[in-house]
């Protein structure tokens, strides 16, 4: 039996502008798209602020009640966050079921998610976002079924009923606590190893995935690719590979979930764990998608999710990828054009990384009494040597050391005056 494709009508209204509010319905209509429903009508109202109680007043509720028929629409999507009663005032009147942008995002994620612990963030997300809106949602579930809004991670049926959202909630979080500290763990080993770490970030379908998967083929990378399609929120699991430019040259490359204009909250607060990779990065690798002329939507998207989780201030740059495509279009500040398919532009990107996390690289002379042979042990695990000299009572080395490396091994040092050439 074929699926049924929800028909939508988009509701909006313009407080800053009609220009601010056709960027934001592009954006909801891309939403609604990558949700599996096409749009099928828009009705937007100019407005200070919305109606209390049906967002967009009663005389524009009637026309969308209207229409509704002629157009065979089946839903309605709400540009904005609604509380519960709004969403059940706004579906009485129109006689259609509502949801708002934030359960059509949740809604995306729910049916992306892929890895155990993306589902149980994800479900959080929703069960959180749901309790505080039943009295709305509950009229909703039994005229929508299972649709869009409806729909849990691996297409799970969600709880409606408080006490069991409660417990559900309480479940989740103890799952994702145990997650976390497997994460810890791994998190631990790799900064017990001290590698640069490089994350991509960015606008959902900006390329960010093709880009790692580029790295991959490239450098020869162990690990295997991570997904990449053409379109939103294909990734929402955290990927790290290792890449190594030469022998004392590696980081670890980051690909995690893309961001879009007005990312719900609940949305960030449940994904913090996996959103904590990127505000441990050395370097930000910001992907916009130069065929898209929302070149700045893009941007401020993603700055407000790095700021959001406390990686505003980390290093960055800034790519525009897809430039072997009709249509490129530029940002105000320094960019760099790449097409991750062709690898255009891709040999500067690796000389900006490099010059960006191993510049401070130097040639040191080190001495490791035999007594000492552990610690030399763990830096020969790290560092490029570039001689070695067995003596009477231990082993002189030179090696090229990063300013992690100088420090951690500063008390063997005897010689530290020899730029990397």
């Amino acid at each position: 039996m074929e699926p049924i494709i929800e028909k939508v009508i988009l509701v909006a209204i313009a407080r800053d502008g009609l220009s601010a509010l056709q960027e934001s319905l592009d954006e909801l209509t891309g939403l609604v798209e990558a949700a599996g429903a096409i749009v099928v009508g828009i009705a937007d109202q100019s407005r200070d602020r919305p109606d209390p109680a049906t967002y967009i007043g009663r005389g524009k509720a009637d026309e969308i009640a209207q229409m509704k028929d002629e157009l065979e629409a089946s839903l309605i999507v709400v540009d904005d966050e609604l509380s519960g009663s709004t969403i059940r005032n706004l579906s009485e009147a129109t006689g259609l079921p509502v949801i708002d942008r934030t359960a059509l995002i949740l809604d995306i994620f729910a049916t992306r998610s892929r890895s155990g612990i993306a589902k149980l963030q994800v479900e959080l997300a929703q069960q959180q976002y749901r309790r505080s809106r039943l009295i709305g949602l509950g009229a909703m579930l039994s005229q929508q079924g299972g649709g869009i809004g409806t729909r849990g991670p691996g297409e799970t049926k969600l709880e409606t009923d408080r006490r069991h959202i409660d417990l559900r909630i309480s479940e989740l979080r103890r799952r994702l606590r145990s997650q976390q500290a497997v994460r810890d763990t791994q998190r631990k080993r790799r900064t017990d190893t001290p590698e640069k770490i490089v994350a991509l970030v960015g606008y959902t379908n900006a390329g960010k995935s093709s880009i790692m998967n580029y790295f991959l083929n490239y450098y020869d990378a162990e690990g295997a690719q991570v997904y990449e399609r053409d379109m939103l929120f294909a990734t929402l699991d955290v990927y790290v590979r290792r890449i190594e430019l030469d022998a004392n040259r590696r980081f670890l490359l980051v690909d995690t979930v893309g961001f879009v204009n007005r990312l719900p909250h609940s949305l960030v607060e449940a994904f913090k764990a996996t959103l904590s990779e990127v505000a441990q990065a050395d370097l930000l690798i910001h992907v916009l998608d130069a065929n898209q002329d929302k070149l700045e939507l893009q941007q401020k998207a993603t700055e407000a999710v790095l700021q959001e989780i406390g990686a505003e201030q980390l290093p960055m740059i800034t790519v525009l990828n897809k430039w072997d495509l009709e249509g490129q279009y530029r940002i105000a500040g320094p960019a760099l054009a790449v097409s991750a398919k062709t690898g255009e532009g891709m040999e500067r990107l690796v000389e900006q990384i490099d010059r960006a996390l191993f510049s401070d690289q130097r040639v040191v002379e080190m001495f490791f009494r035999f007594d000492q042979a552990g610690a030399m042990s763990r830096l020969l695990e790290e560092a490029e040597i570039k001689d070695q000299t067995h003596e009477a009572t231990g082993t002189r080395l030179r090696l090229m050391t990063d300013a992690i490396q100088r420090e951690k091994y500063q008390e063997y040092i005897v010689e530290n005056d020899h730029p990397a050439l």
